[in-house]
């Protein structure tokens, strides 16, 4: 097995919080009183084209747009195929769905 070091260089994280946009850091903070939490999303047009988001759950739209956010976070710009995102163990839901 040949190993090679992978470096973290940037992050992307769509949370509960407003944490869509790196340049920002929690601009407000949401308080919340119960014990299911949503996340804040972005404008996913932002990030996917609308005729191919159509077609996505939801988690995959996170998933991809959260990937997007990383890159644009990640310094020093990662060439085309030099990027592995990575969830934890997939996406259930589309998995069972």
């Amino acid at each position: 097995m040949i190993r090679v070091p992978a470096y973290i260089n940037g992050i992307g994280l769509i949370s509960p919080q407003q944490t869509a946009d790196p340049s920002l850091f929690l601009p407000e903070v949401m308080e919340y009183t119960t014990d299911f939490l949503t996340s804040v999303d972005p404008n996913y047009k932002a990030f996917i084209d609308p005729l191919a988001a159509r077609r996505m759950s939801r988690l995959i739209k996170m998933g991809i747009t959260a990937a997007k956010i990383a890159l644009q976070d990640a310094t020093p710009k990662p060439h085309e195929g030099d990027f592995l995102p990575s969830l934890a163990s997939g996406s259930e839901a589309t998995r069972e769905g």
